[in-house]
């Protein structure tokens, strides 16, 4: 998503989550460590005010046995790494600070070399859709680097020429996404050029809290129905709209609680009058908690997505459907499918609310989604974090052929 925004209001969200972008006043902004020695391996995403790609490259990082992770990331979620532990950079996108692309590409070009410099780094992992111009010149400048990769299925088709890119990098690695079999993208003819892994996720669904453990940590009685609405943080038009009107929909039924998730990271978030019944957490990783939840509202983002179906949470999914985004309709339409969530579309938010909401407070259907999730499985086979296979890549340039296939790059 394209986020205009001023150089001060950079710099103070910056300041208010600890970091200092690099770009504010020509210094380096660092959370935790740097030490040479302990570092190996370079792991960049962006995400502006989002958390996606780091939250797949923490699954990553956090399963590494050899190597030592360093983050550089434009992601205002930058807290969630240096929480994790991990040392982590942060450089302001272009569209934030309102600076020319092409001076501010030759600075991330010369930042990255000079961590590739100070860390002594042997690899790049890269989890980003598009590659930039700064990646590309810094790679150019240290063929010895080996480059990865990391990048999500499900394309738009106007994106096809990013795909191009790959000839600047060792190895390719996608996540797998249970809806694949929807997509038609551009990336789909890539599949045998690829290393493929698993779905990912950071946090294996059999290590969350039980139920009765989540819902005493939050304070919840264990016999409500509980919801969990998931939808602060989007600037897309119509979501606003969406979040009145689902919460206000579930508040209607006796009995029914709704746990609001809010967004840390959004620059400005729109306040909804709460009625009672209606709470607003913040929970980092909310996935840990999420057995606490009899059902979920969520958009279909691909960490979303993948929590909701091999965590067994009976999801009413409302996918954002931005150009730049990736095609989350096609998860949603996936799932609604095969039984394994619901879909609402933005634009069926004034007429189909009612109906969609009816289904995710029926028990029965809830039950059955739960079935159908706790039945998947990945190419006929029992499910496996990708995490491990995208960590071992990392780790030793190989991943287990019991979680990936591959063709020639």
């Amino acid at each position: 998503m394209t986020l205009a925004f001023s150089q001060d209001s950079v710099v103070a969200t910056a300041d208010a989550h600890g970091l200092r972008p690099s770009n504010a006043d020509g210094g380096a902004a660092s959370a935790g460590s740097l030490s040479p020695q302990r570092r190996r391996v370079l792991m960049m995403s962006s995400n502006g005010v989002g958390q996606g790609h780091i939250t797949r490259q923490l699954a990553a990082a956090q399963r590494l046995k050899v190597k030592r992770p360093v983050f550089l990331t434009m992601s205002y979620a930058a807290t969630v790494i240096r929480n994790a532990g991990f040392p982590v950079q942060f450089v302001a996108h272009h569209y934030a600070t309102g600076e020319d692309p092409v001076p501010w590409n030759v600075g991330l070009g010369h930042e990255i070399d000079l961590l590739f410099q100070h860390l002594d780094a042997e690899s790049l992992v890269y989890d980003v859709g598009f590659v930039y111009d700064g990646v590309i010149q810094a790679l150019m400048q240290r063929e010895y680097v080996r480059a990865i990769w990391v990048r999500r299925a499900l394309w738009p088709a106007h994106h096809a020429s990013y795909l191009g890119a790959k000839v600047h990098f060792h190895d390719v690695v996608e996540p797998g996404d249970l809806a694949e079999a929807f997509d038609d993208g551009p990336t789909v003819a890539e599949r045998d050029k690829v290393w493929r892994v698993a779905p990912v996720l950071r946090i294996d669904p059999e290590t969350r809290l039980t139920r009765d453990q989540a819902r005493a940590a939050l304070g919840l009685s264990r016999e409500d129905t509980v919801i969990v609405v998931d939808l602060a943080g989007s600037l897309e038009a119509g979501f606003a709209e969406a979040r009145d009107t689902i919460i206000a929909a579930l508040l209607t039924r006796p009995g029914v609680k709704v746990v609001e998730l809010s967004s840390p990271l959004a620059f400005k978030e729109r306040v909804l009058a709460r009625k009672p019944g209606h709470l607003s957490m913040s929970l980092n990783p909310a996935f840990h908690y999420s057995r606490a939840f009899d059902g979920a509202v969520a958009r279909a983002g691909y960490n979303t997505f993948h929590e909701s179906l091999l965590g067994a949470i009976p999801t009413l999914f409302i996918p954002s459907e931005g150009l730049e985004m990736d095609r989350q309709i096609l998860r949603a339409q996936f799932a609604e499918d095969k039984g394994l969530g619901l879909l609402l579309r933005i634009g069926d938010i004034a007429t189909e609310t009612k109906r969609a909401t009816d289904a995710l407070l029926d028990p029965v259907r809830r039950a059955d989604m739960v079935a159908a999730c706790s039945a998947l499985t990945w190419e006929g086979k029992p499910w496996r974090n990708g995490a491990e296979a995208i960590a071992r890549l990392i780790d030793t340039g190989n991943v287990d052929e019991g979680n990936s296939g591959r063709g020639t790059l």
